[in-house]
């Protein structure tokens, strides 16, 4: 069974450079690893092609490792204003933290958004 941690919604700003990297630990290959699913805040559900059964094993320790789905290794396909992360932590798997870099590049440069931080107001239900 797995562990998880659902983040605050974000807002997407340039998709297609934008590339999800995480820190983990203690991963070992068919028994502890990391799945991410990119998440509809508005709906909770997974956005098309970005779920966990898209989602390529995290199964390595490592720095600055890229989450891929499938032959995806940026957000590009992610038609929403916003998204959150539900990270999916298996077996003795250790997820230390995520971040976002831009794809072809070694670090992202200042200046140049790709993900920014969304408050999102509750829905008042009305």
């Amino acid at each position: 069974m797995a562990g998880f941690a659902v983040t605050q919604p974000f807002e997407v700003v340039n998709a297609s450079k934008s590339r999800l990297i995480v820190n983990v630990g203690d991963t070992v290959p068919g028994r502890s690893w990391v799945d991410v699913e990119v998440i509809d805040p508005r709906t909770g559900e997974a956005v098309p092609g970005y779920g966990r059964r898209d989602c390529r094993h995290v199964n390595r320790d490592g720095l600055r490792l890229p989450v891929c789905w499938g032959d995806r290794a940026t957000l590009e396909g992610v038609n929403a204003q916003s998204i959150a992360f539900k990270f999916r932590i298996y077996g003795d798997a250790k997820l230390y933290s995520f971040g976002f870099g831009e794809l072809g590049a070694a670090s992202r440069q200042l200046g140049q958004e790709l993900i920014r931080a969304k408050t999102i107001a509750p829905d008042s239900g009305s």
